[in-house]
């Protein structure tokens, strides 16, 4: 997103260390105006967050982002500062490598169709490991290979044996190229557990060596309830095994047009917080967001996602889930959950 790099070098005066938890606890800080950000809008943000005892940062690019061409690099120096900096600061570093983003392919385009356990795949990966190597980067605590990949699995399942063929190679990869000590693993979502992507979870989820999950409780864009949290944890417990567990996003919408409310959501986080710290097995929570997305953002997305042509009432259901996850809203006014997360994390 737009500012990026602003905000992770202010990130380091304003986010605080927290005391230590069973999860350590972050907020994704979308600011307020969203792509249209100001550099007051990211301080604000900055200044917002210093209110919380966040103990992590959620860092994710694609790999497109990072080889925009065939052995061309994005700024991987600044991204070798940014891991290097906040894990001085004390804070886990999550690394969202997303090859995969929820709907499609991330990749260089010369590499868009390929399969993914081709040789020359696996070579180019190798040698963007090398380039951050060689940047000295602090490596990660925690690392996605790909992100919410089930869903993708579902619209492309003849491609997840070559895809977990191209992950055990790149797990290894980083393992030997100075990530020996990061925790990896495939990011799924929650719904995959209970949408009959079950199978397609379980096979990424046996893979990895931590379990990922993203969690917005809604089915169908209808809100499940809030007193269901207990039993959803439960599940992904269950799905996890013995593997520890790590929330990348947890939101909530709080649209009353599919069924929420500012309440609701603020229960929701309230709940949500409390069961997490009671289950030693969640190591990281990401909250997701600081602010509702901008109205510029939630139409970009909504095309990303395969919405932007669907049936009008379809169309307002899905921004009405995706554009009110904010604690805040779009224009920086606060929702009854930015002080229940306050009050939670202080």
């Amino acid at each position: 997103m737009g500012g990026m790099k602003y905000f992770l070098g202010v990130l380091l005066v304003f986010l605080m260390t927290g005391t230590a938890l069973a999860a350590d606890f972050t907020v994704q800080p979308y600011p307020r105006n969203g792509q249209g950000a100001s550099a007051e809008d990211w301080n604000a943000a900055m200044k917002d967050l210093g209110d919380l005892r966040a103990a992590a940062v959620v860092i994710s690019k694609s790999w497109k982002d990072l080889e925009p061409g065939s052995r061309v690099y994005g700024d991987i120096e600044q991204l070798a500062k940014d891991f290097s900096d906040n894990a001085a600061a004390g804070r886990a570093v999550f690394f969202g490598f997303q090859p995969i983003n929820t709907v499609r392919r991330e990749l260089p385009r010369d590499l868009a169709a390929m399969a993914w356990n081709d040789a020359e795949m696996i070579a180019r990966f190798k040698e963007l490991v090398v380039k951050l190597a060689e940047s000295g980067a602090t490596p990660p605590k925690y690392v996605s290979l790909a992100n919410e990949a089930d869903v993708y699995f579902e619209k492309n399942p003849k491609e997840i044996g070559a895809f977990l063929k191209f992950y055990e190679q790149a797990q290894a990869i980083l393992k030997q190229n100075g990530w020996s000590q990061s925790r990896i693993g495939i990011t799924v979502t929650f719904d995959g557990l209970l949408k009959g992507r079950t199978a397609i979870a379980d096979k990424l989820l046996q893979a990895s060596e931590i379990a990922i999950f993203t969690y917005y409780p809604v089915i169908d864009l209808k809100p499940l309830p809030v007193e269901n949290i207990t039993e959803h944890l439960d599940l992904m417990q269950k799905a996890a095994g013995e593997k520890d567990i790590v929330l990348q996003e947890a939101g909530y919408p709080s649209s009353e047009g599919i069924g929420s409310s500012e309440a609701r959501q603020a229960k929701f986080f309230d709940t949500l917080i409390s069961a997490v710290r009671a289950r030693d097995q969640f190591r990281m929570a990401s909250l997701f967001a600081l602010h509702d997305f901008s109205a510029a953002a939630c139409d970009n997305y909504a095309a990303y996602y395969g919405f932007g042509k669907a049936p009008k009432a379809t169309r307002r259901k899905f921004r009405d889930f995706l554009c009110t996850l904010g604690l805040k809203r779009a224009d920086g006014t606060g929702k009854a959950a930015w002080q229940t997360v306050v009050k939670n994390l202080e």
